[in-house]
């Protein structure tokens, strides 16, 4: 089965994929109607943005690669712990 994509909203919902993009985007240049429509659309597809996408149009992949050997060790651990709740607050 394959991902329903943007371009596949856009066309169900008879707008241009920048129109979807716009809507998800929550920009004011978009006539209520038309939002209303595109957001229906997206529920009846249930699309979801692609991350992957998402982070190669906006050059940001908002990831944090981490390399750490031993994780056997008790300092290891805590120092992905100690990553990870920081980085969930931000």
């Amino acid at each position: 089965m394959r991902k329903v994509t943007i371009r596949d909203v856009a066309a169900a919902a008879g707008v241009s994929h920048q129109t979807v993009s716009r809507v998800l985007n929550d920009r004011p240049d978009v006539a209520e109607e038309t939002r209303r429509g595109v957001w229906q659309v997206i529920e009846e597809l249930r699309y979801h943005p692609s991350a992957i996408a998402r982070s190669l149009i906006q050059q940001r992949s908002f990831t944090l690669g981490v390399v750490i050997a031993g994780l056997k060790y008790v300092g290891p651990s805590r120092t992905l712990n100690g990553i990870k709740s920081r980085t969930a607050k931000r």
